[in-house]
């Protein structure tokens, strides 16, 4: 999976190559797991806290070397059963990053045309 991340500076946005990208890599084969209703992984420890409702599930680097790039990430839920309202992933003390989820659709039709190669 190809993943570019960019941050606004000043009027233009700027491509980040840090090794913070490496660690966002593995977020998102974890996203794969957390869907599949996987939270104790091989790379972090799940706890589940109910209140406030819906809930959250905080994860843990089980590596210390993880924790330089990745302190936690927060899985709040949603009302809407198997759906994430947001992620948040904290990866020092000033800096996070936040994927909101809204208007969110399960399971309806994809217009084939979407797939498509362009005309």
């Amino acid at each position: 999976m190809l993943m570019v991340r960019k941050f606004f500076l000043g009027a233009a946005f700027v491509r980040d190559n840090g090794a913070a990208m490496g660690a966002m890599a593995v977020v998102m084969d974890e996203i794969s797991q957390w869907l599949k209703g996987n939270f104790n992984t091989t790379v972090f420890d799940a706890t589940i806290e109910d209140e406030p409702e819906p809930g959250r599930i905080f994860l843990v680097p089980k590596e210390k070397a993880m924790t330089r790039f990745i302190q936690d990430i927060v899985l709040v839920l949603s009302e809407q059963p198997g759906v994430f309202k947001a992620v948040i992933i904290r990866e020092s003390q000033d800096s996070y990053t936040l994927l909101r989820f809204e208007a969110v659709a399960l399971n309806e039709d994809i217009n084939p045309n979407v797939f498509a190669a362009p005309k």
